[in-house]
């Protein structure tokens, strides 16, 4: 146990020893055709920690492959050619032509679904441990292995793969090995465990290892298809077992068929045992009573007599009754024909009460809708006096305005006429005497003479301006007055007349004001009763909707009676054939009667000559025949246990079927002759061999892991094809050769 290739099963060695062997043996076909291996790696547990699958490839003279599969990485493991990825597809092309072609392809492990799923359980000394904790420890290890098969693998792999769970052991390391319902083989001091479990079967394999210083190199799970040629004879007992099944179930069935059947048929004998008895105690009740019988037939052979008398004085009143179809048919056509001329005064008078009852649902209308407005209209009419007042004080206040305008327009006037004429202003022309200023007393008088000078110019000049001025103002002025003389003389003429105006409009406004007190006196006492015109309306809109409906009817009765008149007539020649016929009906009735009279008569007599022969033979029958049908109840009493063997015996075979079909183990399913799917995709070819090995983790000791790390051995460069496949028979050399070291 020191080494991991040291501690590898021999059937695992000798499998892919094998394996690796038969792949270069294969028949020579026009594309490449392959072998698949996938290589699983369990934690301890049986979880799946990493997936990859190997295909090896030969060519047949071809120089490309081309593969499908959800790969995380793909490793050439013949030569340095690189893979081309489109999605799910790799290609390789090759330059050089080679015989057979190696690759891996890496695998997410929840993309693998295997035939079984394995739960992995470890104990020390019977106390459940973490497989971390086992290595070097001194007692018994058990080990408990739950294979549960995995519904949504591939049906192929369900079907036709059965499954070996191994491990070895040295023996010199070792206190005791315990494996219940395995082969343990023995090869020097190596202990080979072997487990197997077929297609669909649920199992659980236990090991049980004594040890002072436990190390366990791993499980190894092979699952394999079935291939042996003694297989192909499960697939004929499948056959046969499916056509025997078949038969089986329609033999069944019909013997249901027949049971029921025969259920049925118990029921009814039973009941015509029954009706039987019942007859037995009606011939002994009629035997009892053929005295009464005898007596009553004669009181009958009376009554029809008496019958036949009573019927024969009816034919002269059927004869008689064509007599008075004829006169009714007479009237009824008589009487439609009146009806008929009534029909274009009742379509006048529908008309003219629809037009009414329109004209009345129009003045309903009004006035509901009258109604309806009372209030707005009381609102609208006060607003009105209203606005009417304020329009005559309006008017009266007009007259005062235009009034005081007119006395306004003649000041206006009279202003303007009293205008005064506005005069220039004097210019003073007289110069400034120097000597003068000198006289007065001025010390600077050239200056102050030229001062005043300056001032006496400037106000020469102001004066002049001021005076173009004035003349342009008493220019206006009088313009003003010719305008204002022109629009006094209109202004005043229009004051009078919007004074009169003013004064007619007050007027106007008092009289409108009266007039719409007047008017929603009117509208009110018009609403007061307006309950009173619709109840009105309503009565006439009721009368008129009478009126039609009885005009409809009218309508309607003269067109039954002439539809019942026409059928009168179309019938009257078949009544009077009725009436013949019952006529005639009657008179055979009579001598049917009479006939009858005589068959009663004759059969009273020929049965109180036979009634007692007739008695005891009915009597015997009847007993003969209940006694017979009692025995076949009997007999037919044992159906629900024919029923219930029939059951439990195809309830036997069809377990034991289902036992190595689809409860214990798939073993019925199994299909030699069906082609292996390939692990990766379904897009890929048939692949001639498929294999999937499993392993767990081991369990040693820290120090002592020294495990070869196989996937970079895959991956060393040896430089040619050869050291690469060199590389996996040492492999295989190392496994094998460390059983026997």
């Amino acid at each position: 146990m020191k080494h991991f290739k040291r501690q590898v099963s021999v059937l695992i060695a000798l499998i892919m020893a094998v394996s690796a062997g038969n792949s270069f043996v294969y028949a020579a076909a026009p594309v490449p055709t392959d072998d698949e291996a996938m290589y699983v790696n369990l934690d301890y547990y049986g979880v799946a920690e990493n997936v990859s699958v190997v295909k090896s490839y030969s060519m047949n003279g071809t120089n490309k492959v081309v593969d499908y599969g959800d790969y995380t990485d793909i490793i050439n493991m013949t030569n340095y050619a690189q893979g081309k990825t489109e999605g799910n597809k790799v290609s390789f092309n090759f330059d050089n032509a080679v015989d057979r072609f190696y690759f891996e392809g890496k695998m997410k492990s929840e993309q693998v679904n295997l035939p079984w799923n394995f739960d992995v359980t470890y104990k020390l000394n019977g106390v459940l441990t973490s497989a971390d904790k086992l290595a070097g420890k001194v007692g018994l290890v058990e080990i408990e292995v739950h294979a549960i098969p995995n519904p949504k693998a591939n049906t192929y792999y369900k079907n036709n793969m059965i499954l070996q769970v191994g491990t070895a052991v040295n023996a010199d390391e070792i206190l005791s090995l315990e494996a219940p319902g395995a082969q343990i083989q023995s090869l020097g001091n190596k202990k080979a465990v072997l487990f197997m479990a077929l297609p669909q079967e649920e199992q659980t394999f236990t090991i049980r290892i004594g040890s002072n210083d436990f190390q366990f190199s791993g499980l190894a799970m092979m699952m394999l298809p079935v291939t042996l040629s003694q297989m192909d004879d499960i697939k004929e007992l499948r056959e046969t077992k499916e056509k025997i099944q078949d038969s089986a179930d329609a033999m069944s069935d019909s013997m249901d068929v027949i049971l029921n059947t025969l259920g049925g048929l118990q029921s009814g004998l039973s009941s015509t045992v029954t009706g039987l008895q019942s007859l037995d105690e009606a011939r002994q009740t009629i035997s009892n009573s053929k005295g009464k019988v005898y007596e009553s037939g004669d009181i009958a052979l009376d009554d029809l007599k008496e019958f036949s008398a009573a019927i024969e004085p009816l034919v002269p009143h059927i004869d008689n009754s064509k007599t008075m179809l004829n006169e009714v048919n007479t009237s009824l056509n008589s009487s439609v024909s009146t009806l008929k001329d009534l029909q274009p005064q009742l379509k006048s008078l529908s008309a003219t009460v629809d037009k009414t009852n329109t004209d009345v649902e129009g003045l309903k209308t009004m006035v509901e809708e009258m109604k309806a407005n009372e209030k707005d209209r009381e609102a609208l009419f006060t607003e009105i006096v209203y606005q009417m007042t304020s329009m005559g004080e309006d008017m009266d206040d007009l007259y005062d305005n235009m009034d005081d305008l007119g006395k306004a327009t003649d000041i206006l006037y009279d202003l303007m006429w009293d205008l005064p004429h506005i005069s220039n202003i004097p210019i003073d022309t007289t110069d400034i005497n120097p000597s003068a200023l000198a006289g007065a007393g001025v010390s600077d008088v050239a200056g102050t003479y030229i001062t005043l000078s300056s001032i006496q110019g400037s106000l020469n000049s102001l004066a002049d301006s001021v005076n173009e001025d004035l003349d342009e103002v008493s220019n206006t002025i009088e313009e003003v007055r010719g305008q204002a003389y022109t629009l006094t003389k209109p202004l005043k003429d229009l004051t009078t007349t919007g004074a009169s105006v003013s004064k007619t409009g007050g007027d106007l406004a008092d009289t409108m004001a009266k007039l719409v007190k007047l008017t929603n006196k009117y509208m009110t006492s018009a609403e007061d009763h307006s309950d009173d015109i619709i109840s009105l309306l309503d009565d006439a809109d009721e009368i008129g909707e009478a009126a039609g409906n009885i005009t409809d009817k009218c309508q309607t009765l003269i067109d039954n009676v002439d539809e019942m008149n026409g059928i009168l007539n179309a019938h009257e020649l078949g009544m009077e054939e009725t009436a013949s016929e019952c006529s005639t009906l009657l008179t055979k009735s009579v001598k049917a009667l009479d006939d009858t009279n005589s068959f009663i008569k004759t059969f009273e007599e020929v049965a109180k000559t036979s009634g007692n022969s007739l008695d005891v033979g009915t009597q015997k029958t009847i007993s003969g025949l209940t006694e017979s049908l009692q025995q076949s109840i009997s007999g037919l009493a044992q159906a629900p246990v024919l029923r219930n063997t029939k059951d439990t015996v195809k309830g036997l075979i069809d377990d034991e079927w289902d036992k190595y079909s689809k409860d214990e183990n798939g073993l019925l399913n199994i299909d030699t002759s069906e082609s292996p799917v390939s692990f990766t995709s379904s897009q890929n070819s048939a692949p001639k061999s498929v294999q999937i090995i499993v392993r767990t983790k081991e369990i040693i000791k820290d120090s002592l892991k020294t495990d070869v790390d196989l996937e970079a051995l895959n991956q060393k460069d040896n430089g040619t094809l050869l050291g690469r496949i060199a590389n996996i028979f040492k492999k295989i050399w190392s496994v094998a050769a460390g059983v026997f070291s």
